[in-house]
């Protein structure tokens, strides 16, 4: 084994000790073994601490005394990690054992990839996919590809490129990740991982979606899906990233699509007012940041090196085609 590890696995966690047991468990038995487990606990309150430093003396904890987010850890961990190559993964994600050998192995495969995203199949529903990389749709929105289709029977997705990584369980070169600035810090969490999908690719360089490497995941468990936080962040970061990263030509398109996407959310699909109320809030305070994320995307926009007819292939139109 190498002095160095390859692969640096970064789990940030916040209370979520009984599940980040299981994902330990998970990582700990894959067939591949030259990496480093680290763990960033986010001032968790329920022991996390002392669990690691009882049963996982391997693990690097690295601990905050408050909930720093989902981005702000995750660069902080990467600036930190030995391995040249650093892994994403969930406390509520559960990887297959040639899980990370499988992502290792794709990148023979697909040199020009900066990351490399798993096939996710849902934890507690079998039988139903979690997701087969990130979509990005033109009206400003995103989803994991393929989520909630059933696993048996559904038409298998090649290895290749996809529009974005899901940063639940994800392989990501690490000089490109710190090269670009890591996770926008803003974000607190939700859509970094969209957001910097985008960057990746107006970078120039692409990113894959790895089918045999198998990951079963919860999904939201922290937080929780239809908790209106999570709708806020979700809304706000939209809005943030589609002002930093969407190209010029198609920002006269995508905007005016995405006002019609929140006002049909507010019409048909949040039906009590603190949902709807999570909605709205997040698009004014992402408004009220204007000025400075129009700064941001001066200085994304500037070092683009990919032109957008190719972006434009991997940007999904409809949501109801497969694509």
């Amino acid at each position: 084994m190498n002095a160095l590890p390859e692969v640096s696995v970064i789990i940030v966690t916040w209370n979520g000790k009984e599940v980040l047991r299981n994902c330990l468990e998970h990582l700990y038995q894959q067939t591949y073994q030259n990496f480093e487990g680290i763990v960033v606990d986010n001032g968790s309150s329920d022991g996390t601490q002392e669990f690691i430093q009882k049963f996982w003396p391997q693990v690097r904890l690295l601990s905050f005394s408050k909930n720093l987010g989902f981005a702000l850890a995750n660069n902080v961990a990467a600036s930190r990690a030995r391995g040249k190559w650093i892994v994403l993964l969930n406390n509520d994600a559960f990887p297959e054992p040639n899980w990370l050998k499988c992502l290792l192995d794709a990148r023979s495969r697909w040199p020009d990839s900066a990351v490399f995203t798993s096939h996710q199949l849902m934890a507690e529903r079998k039988g139903y996919l979690d997701g087969t990389g990130d979509q990005y749709f033109i009206f400003g929105a995103a989803r994991r590809r393929d989520y909630m289709q059933p696993a048996i029977g559904h038409i298998p997705r090649p290895e290749g490129p996809v529009f974005g990584f899901c940063g639940a369980a994800c392989l990501i070169n690490k000089d490109i990740f710190i090269a670009l600035g890591g996770f926008d810090e803003d974000f607190f969490c939700y859509f970094e991982d969209v957001d910097l999908s985008w960057r990746i690719r107006l970078a120039g360089h692409d990113i894959c979606y790895v089918p045999g490497a198998i990951v079963r995941h919860i999904g939201s468990k922290t937080s929780g899906r239809e908790n209106p936080w999570t709708l806020y962040c979700s809304h706000r970061n939209q809005v943030w990233t589609l002002i930093k990263d969407v190209p010029f030509l198609i920002l006269p398109l995508v905007i005016p699509l995405h006002i019609a996407f929140t006002f049909y959310l507010l019409l048909k699909v949040y039906r009590d007012s603190e949902t709807r109320w999570a909605c709205i809030k997040g698009k004014v305070d992402a408004m009220r940041s204007i000025v400075h994320f129009l700064k941001k995307r001066r200085e994304i926009q500037s070092r683009k090196k990919t032109k957008t007819i190719q972006i434009l292939k991997h940007i999904s139109f409809l949501p109801l085609f497969r694509s």
